[in-house]
């Protein structure tokens, strides 16, 4: 009994193939992955950069007054570089998610737990190297959300 309990939450690695695999199902490119890790770094780094500290950043409006600018901001980088980001609905959606973890893992801490968002952004879009299931439902799950906002990339 306790053998079964002490593996119950043990993290299963997927093989290299498995992972491929679920690229190509998914129509997941190298190419995307890198443009959307650009994204999500840049967003954090508008966050970041910008953020003056929970004495100054203190009610909800001013976090969502905040954030709101961080992304507007991220998304008009985009589109000065070429990119068209069409998709309204879908871009409110991502921004509804990313607002979300941001105000639990960032701004809910004043500002403190950066180098978590760091390693996140860094590792949510990353083609090669390891994944386990989580990981790569997650990326699949924000690749098509980030996608979808897109006009068509080839």
């Amino acid at each position: 009994m306790k053998a079964k309990n002490r593996y119950r939450n043990r993290v299963e690695v997927l093989k290299e193939y498995e992972i491929t695999q679920g690229y190509r199902q998914n129509g997941i490119t190298k190419e995307k992955c890198e443009l959307f890790s650009k994204l999500m770094k840049q967003l954090h780094y508008n966050v970041y950069s910008t953020y003056l500290g929970a004495d100054c950043i203190k009610t909800q409006e001013d976090v969502d007054g905040h954030f709101n600018w961080a992304f507007n901001k991220t998304v008009e980088f985009f589109k000065e570089c070429g990119y068209k980001i069409t998709n309204k609905k879908n871009v409110k959606s991502l921004h509804k998610i990313l607002r979300t973890y941001f105000i639990e893992q960032y701004y809910k801490f004043g500002g403190i737990t950066d180098d978590v968002l760091n390693y996140k952004f860094e590792n949510l879009f990353k083609y090669e190297g390891t994944k386990d299931k989580e990981s790569m439902a997650e990326m699949i799950e924000v690749y098509f959300l980030v996608d979808s906002c897109f006009e068509e990339l080839k």
